[in-house]
């Protein structure tokens, strides 16, 4: 149980931090090309895209 707590403690400070990125003024550019990326699927023009059958 210790060991489940302290995962959802690591995922809750990493939401926080995202928050606080995201909610400034100018978000993080980084955070938001992750986001994009790994949430929405997004890829650059130049990028390879291999994927699995």
């Amino acid at each position: 149980m210790e060991f489940e707590i302290k995962s959802l403690e690591a995922v809750r400070a990493r939401l926080e931090r995202d928050v606080a990125l995201l909610g400034a003024k100018k978000p993080d550019p980084d955070l938001v090309e992750e986001i994009a990326r790994e949430v929405l699927g997004f890829v650059r023009p130049d990028d390879q895209v291999v994927t699995q059958r």
